[in-house]
């Protein structure tokens, strides 16, 4: 459904430097909230520390990478790609909890606008008993 080297890409177009460790992180935590969002209710207690635990380091290591990361991609030059995260507005730097909310709802869209094109591009199809 949801592919690590897709939202590394999205991450990458955002102007995040792969050789900051903050993007592993951040990477890896929105895959993690795609697949469940209920560890975006309790950030810290979920899923900083479920990232935490994958790269052997501290939540508090991952929140302030993240938090850089964050910085990073809202000082970009890609805004027509980061409205398109915002859906359609520009809005000022949000909180961690927030982009990852952000960018869950982000690929989601994207991923309802894939599905539709290759429903559209098959339609009438019909299995034969």
């Amino acid at each position: 459904m949801y592919e690590i080297d897709d939202i590394k890409s999205v991450l990458r177009r955002l102007g995040v430097k792969t050789s900051n460790q903050g993007y592993q992180y951040t990477a890896y935590g929105i895959l993690l909230a795609l697949k469940n969002k209920d560890s975006l209710a309790y950030i810290t207690k979920s899923l900083y520390i479920d990232i935490a635990i994958e790269f052997h380091t501290s939540w508090k290591c991952v929140e302030r990478n993240i938090r850089t990361i964050v910085d990073s991609i809202w000082k970009t030059d890609n805004v027509e790609l980061l409205t398109q995260i915002c859906n359609g507005n520009r809005i000022p730097r949000p909180a961690n909890k927030e982009f990852f909310n952000l960018m869950c709802q982000y690929f989601e869209r994207k991923s309802l606008k894939e599905t539709s094109k290759k429903e559209s591009s098959n339609p009438g199809r019909c299995s034969q008993t």
